[in-house]
């Protein structure tokens, strides 16, 4: 992961400051480090001002990242040496889900959507998977579940793509288990061997199945 460090920019009352390019949001005024989040995304970035203590007690791999042996946590230990700004850049994550998940953490609610919609709860599930903190939005996951479980209805394939993945991060078995079957039984083979679903769309092109190798038991189910 790559880190640089940058001026510190002044936070206005509303724990916001805007620049041309980057808005920064204050989620701890007396924060010690700061992320630079969605450079890779096409969109401006953001930059969130956190507590690296607040992340290391409810996140085993923002511990690690922060006060174990990666570069994160040394450059941490040069800037409270030399006075600059610890940044730590999140080029892949996508901001709005990262604010939320950090809104939490650090207890400030503002930042949680009251109605999200499916995508943006999948994507907060990536980040939820991605930094091991399920526990963190334990007390999200019912309301977060029955978002899935009415996106499972959806006649879009990636709404219910998304649902599947949702319910797996906040393990609802009974709606996994539906949605495994709805899509295992839209889903062929072609005369390459590769998954089609929804009218013959790649399987591959789902990156919210990866991490869980459905595609794999898909197709040894669909062989036999």
């Amino acid at each position: 992961m790559s880190t640089h460090s940058a001026t510190a920019n002044p936070i206005d009352d509303n724990n916001t400051h805007h620049t041309p390019e980057i808005t920064r949001i204050s989620i701890d005024h007396d924060g010690d480090l700061v992320f630079r989040v969605g450079e890779e995304l096409g969109e401006p970035a953001m930059e969130f001002l956190v507590c690296s203590s607040t992340l290391r007690r409810v996140s085993p791999v923002f511990k690690r990242m922060l006060f174990g042996a990666y570069g994160e946590a040394q450059r941490g230990e040069r800037a409270k040496q030399t006075g600059e700004e610890w940044v730590v850049v999140l080029p892949e994550d996508d901001p709005t889900a990262l604010l939320v998940l950090l809104g939490i953490a650090h207890s400030i609610f503002e930042h949680v959507p009251a109605a999200p919609d499916v995508n943006v709860v999948y994507q907060i599930m990536l980040l939820v998977n991605k930094y091991d903190m399920a526990g963190v939005v334990r007390p999200w996951a019912t309301a977060w579940r029955a978002i899935a479980e009415t996106a499972s209805s959806s006649k879009k394939l990636d709404d219910r793509a998304k649902a599947l993945y949702i319910a797996l991060i906040l393990g609802a078995a009974a709606l996994c288990l539906k949605l495994a079957t709805d899509l295992a039984l839209d889903a062929v083979l072609d005369g390459q061997g590769r998954l089609l679903i929804g009218g013959g769309r790649q399987f591959g092109g789902f990156s919210c199945f990866g991490p869980f190798r459905i595609e794999g038991k898909v197709k040894f189910n669909l062989r036999f």
